[in-house]
């Protein structure tokens, strides 16, 4: 599947639809651009558990992101090493991170995500 890369007003439309990511260029001669979000976590089981549930959705797509996480934070980095930037399959994905990163804190909120 072929992606065509997005940019200028395709990235400031398509930015408006996820929360809280940041668009940063990658410091290479090319200088693509990639999505930037850190989810904060307090647990690190919580934090596993949500970058397993992320790798399960990008398996699902077959469109993978970079990944770090700690006890306190997952951070996650999206692009499209083909298209040389970002393209819809990264939005997409970054949007149904929002999503489960949203249940997550929502968990946590109300004191479900203690380790058992």
């Amino acid at each position: 599947m072929e992606s065509k890369r997005l940019t200028g007003d395709e990235l400031e439309q398509k930015m408006k639809n996820i929360q809280d990511w940041i668009l940063q260029s990658v410091d290479v001669p090319e200088k693509p651009e990639m999505l930037f979000k850190m989810h904060p976590f307090g647990v690190f089981k919580e934090a596993k558990d949500f970058v397993d549930r992320v790798s399960e959705i990008a398996e699902g797509v077959k469109h993978y992101p970079t990944i770090n996480f700690t006890t306190q934070y997952v951070s996650i980095m999206l692009w499209t090493p083909e298209a040389g930037g970002l393209t819809d399959q990264d939005f997409e994905l970054a949007k149904k991170m929002d999503e489960l990163g949203q249940f997550a804190m929502e968990k946590d909120r109300f004191g479900m995500s203690q380790a058992e």
